[in-house]
């Protein structure tokens, strides 16, 4: 914990990570979970890089079949599960959900949910 970090009241952070977490408790399980959804939207950001360059490669070598039936189901498939999961991430992080926290989507109930389901998203998770 450090001893420089002083909370403000009202004063919120637009850009980056606001010092007050580190006078939190909960400093260490926020940072993790933090770094590990940036992973995961790095690490989706970089597939579809490379499932682009497939499709690059198919259009190049003039590969009619690589291209419709490799490179499309790819990019629907990563986008429609991990897109959306991306997106899930990206719009927890940009609600505020101050005093209504029971009000915050589970990622992982979602995704599990999406998968078991059909696709249909069950209210509360």
């Amino acid at each position: 914990m450090s001893d420089n970090a002083v909370e403000i009241p009202g004063c919120v952070h637009m850009v980056g990570l606001d010092p007050v977490w580190y006078l939190s408790t909960q400093e260490i399980m926020f940072m993790n979970s933090m770094k590990m959804k940036i992973a995961v939207i790095i690490g989706v950001l970089h597939m579809t890089l490379g499932v682009f360059v497939k499709g690059a490669n198919a259009i190049f070598f003039k590969n009619k079949i690589d291209f419709f039936f490799e490179f499309l189901p790819q990019l629907i498939l990563l986008l429609a599960l991990f897109g959306y999961m991306d997106l899930m991430i990206i719009v927890k992080w940009c609600t505020d959900f101050s005093g209504k926290e029971s009000e915050s989507p589970s990622i992982i109930a979602n995704m599990i949910a999406m998968a078991l389901n059909g696709g249909a998203v069950t209210p509360g998770t």
